[in-house]
């Protein structure tokens, strides 16, 4: 039996609408489909059909960037890797609290991503 899937759709932008959610894109460094929902999100507060607290929370969800950038800082010798018993290193993800301790080779490599998924498996200390 198929799924009914009556919340998805495709969306047919005319040029004019597709410039300024490129706008969007670039201004806030997000891809597309974060672009799209983000507009969607302020447009349903502007109608006043969902209240602050959905707003504030699928405003926050659509506003995180596509890459964060990564900082490096060297950790004592006791200190090893969450997948091995390799030394570690702590990495950041910068303009989050987030960071990890982990060998070169399990770095995160994919930027907010890796540490969603490090956090959830209880890995990330931030």
């Amino acid at each position: 039996m198929t799924e009914s899937r009556s919340h998805v759709h495709s969306v047919f932008l005319p040029v004019e609408l597709y410039i300024g959610l490129t706008k969007v894109m670039a201004e806030h460094e997000i891809g597309k489909s974060s672009a799209i929902l983000l507009m969607v999100t302020e447009g349903l507060r502007n109608y006043k059909v969902i209240d602050e607290r959905t707003y504030e929370k699928y405003k926050k969800r659509y506003n995180e960037k596509l890459i964060y950038k990564v900082h490096r800082e060297e950790t004592p010798e006791d200190v090893v890797c969450y997948k091995c018993e390799q030394k570690a290193t702590r990495w950041y993800l910068l303009e989050t609290n987030n960071s990890i301790y982990s060998c070169e080779s399990h770095r995160p490599t994919s930027g907010v991503k890796a540490f969603r998924h490090l956090k959830k498996e209880g890995v990330s200390d931030g």
